[in-house]
């Protein structure tokens, strides 16, 4: 259908072929933006170059801005930053701040800070505020100039008193962490509000937090839910991240996982690492859906890939357990690997143990004790124990029992299960340590209360035969009991001597021959001869 161009457009067009610039000009606005008639990019160029030749800035700034967006034209950064400095040196503010901002990014120029600053502040005298909003961002990151968040905030000012969504934004965020300026939470709510009735997802998306966080207002997660939903719908993928967040934890909505899992897939799309990480968490727990692993890996590997080292992490955690995948160790070791760099202390340690043991990597005594130390370093405790082990044994370290038993009370003071038997060991024996009794009675009680086979075991033996306690065949009897429940085969064949020969516990022959015969099931051979009899 043809376009039927307006009176406007009949006018303009007989005073530009009149040599008028300001009509040729005006002319080359309607063909470019397809106003008054048909869009036509070659005829827009054609009145931008009759007006720029007369010397119509304007014009020559939309020729500057066809080059290099390439408009109608080919591409030409060179032509653009001709057109630019041309207009630039009338006095021109908009030519100036796309000369600032070329600059600043190197685009069809050396990039150059003190050039693009240069720019920026002709600009910014002239009242531009998108140049008085980088020029703040520029103090901001220290580019060009030393950082100075002080001289940031009166650049993000001047910019936001004319409404400049991303300068208040960025106000409200120097307010709200006290840079620059002392930290005052009105005021940040103050610019966020500015910024946010203006359309600016990052701000909506702060104004959800504090809501969401009670911070210099009054928490309101039905309030928070509005900011984040306004922004998730702007496609902002954080804003999508907490929408899916709160619909997660059911807070200020009802608990919905479908739309959990619906605002999370839409941030994963936009390659949101944490959406992508929660998302692999999500399928392979299975705590809010049917576990998934394959979707688990997907989107392991798509955190894995945007930097993540938990993820990676926990994508060699299903390689290494071969978890909805074939075990592969060599794999594992590669993004525990990758993992490690980001200081995972769970990486460290599993990356320790593979060394040691020659899981996918070659045996490496020397690899292994780096990274125990690395994870025993950040307080990891199953790693200090496997350190107290080295030093116990004298595996690549100098053996040494006062080492061992140091690094056994560091894993043992955080609960660790292995560390409390083996210091109810050394207390025992005075290994390390002074001798004490009742130290190691306190740590072998510790070990059992987490149902360590062998301090059950050891706690039996104790009250059985008096060993630094007093004699009690009543316990003995119930540590060996919870023992024998773990198919412990000595603990099962010394039930099994005390029923027959009723050492605290009445005689019991079919009891005995029971426990004697779990115990020859458990590969205790004495037992299977003792049962044989009975």
């Amino acid at each position: 259908m043809e376009t039927k161009n307006s009176d406007k457009f009949i006018s303009t067009l007989e005073a530009a072929k009149k040599g008028d610039a300001d009509a040729q000009f005006s002319l080359g606005v309607m063909y470019a933006d397809g106003e008054e008639t048909e869009q036509n990019y070659a005829e827009a160029y054609k009145y931008y170059k009759l007006a720029a030749k007369q010397g119509n800035v304007n014009a020559l700034i939309n020729l500057g801005n066809m080059y290099y967006y390439g408009a109608g034209v080919e591409q030409n950064y060179l032509k653009a930053i001709k057109c630019y400095t041309v207009a630039a040196a009338q006095g021109d503010a908009a030519a100036q701040w796309s000369l600032g901002s070329m600059y600043y990014y190197g685009t069809g120029v050396e990039q150059d800070f003190n050039k693009s600053l240069e720019y920026y502040q002709l600009a910014a005298q002239q009242d531009n505020s998108d140049a008085q909003f980088n020029i703040g961002c520029m103090y901001r990151d220290g580019h060009g100039v030393a950082q100075d968040y002080a001289k940031a905030a009166e650049y993000f000012q001047q910019a936001s008193f004319k409404g400049h969504s991303d300068a208040q934004y960025n106000l409200g965020v120097l307010y709200e962490n006290g840079l620059g300026v002392k930290k005052d939470y009105t005021q940040a709510y103050k610019y966020y509000d500015l910024a946010a009735k203006q359309g600016n997802s990052d701000a909506q998306i702060n104004l959800g937090l504090l809501y969401e966080d009670g911070i210099g207002v009054k928490q309101n997660y039905k309030k928070a839910i509005e900011f984040y939903s306004a922004a998730a719908e702007q496609g902002n993928a954080i804003g999508q991240y907490h929408l899916a967040g709160m619909y997660f934890a059911g807070k200020g909505v009802e608990q919905n996982y479908n739309k959990c899992i619906e605002y999370y897939q839409l941030a994963a799309e936009q390659n949101l690492v944490d959406a992508q990480f929660n998302l692999g968490t999500i399928y392979d727990k299975g705590k809010i859906t049917h576990p998934n692993y394959t979707e688990a890996m997907k989107y392991y590997l798509l955190a894995t890939k945007g930097g993540s080292y938990e993820a990676s992490y926990n994508l060699g955690l299903m390689l290494y357990e071969g978890k909805g995948v074939e075990q592969d160790y060599i794999n594992a070791a590669k993004y525990f690997h990758f993992a490690a760099k980001g200081r995972l202390a769970p990486a460290e340690y599993i990356l320790g143990l593979m060394y040691y043991q020659g899981m996918g990597i070659g045996k490496n005594y020397e690899k292994a004790a780096e990274y125990f130390q690395l994870a025993a370093d950040q307080g990891e405790a199953v790693a200090q124990t496997q350190l107290g082990g080295f030093y116990e044994n004298g595996i690549y370290f100098k053996q040494d029992d006062m080492k061992a038993f140091e690094y056994y009370q560091l894993a043992a003071d955080q609960g660790e299960v292995i560390a409390q038997y083996q210091l109810a060991y050394f207390y025992q024996i005075g290994k390390g340590v002074k001798q004490n009794d009742a130290k190691a009675l306190e740590y072998y009680q510790l070990a059992a209360a987490q149902g360590n086979v062998d301090a059950l075991l050891d706690l039996g033996k104790k009250y059985f035969s008096g060993n630094g306690v007093k004699q009690n065949y009543l316990k003995a009897v119930e540590y060996f009991q919870q023992a024998a429940n773990q198919d412990n085969a000595e603990s099962q064949y010394i039930l099994g001597l005390m029923y027959l020969n009723g050492y605290g516990v009445k005689e019991n022959k079919r009891m005995a021959k029971d426990f004697f015969g779990k115990s020859c099931k458990n590969g205790n051979q004495k037992a299977c001869e003792i049962y044989n009899q009975i």
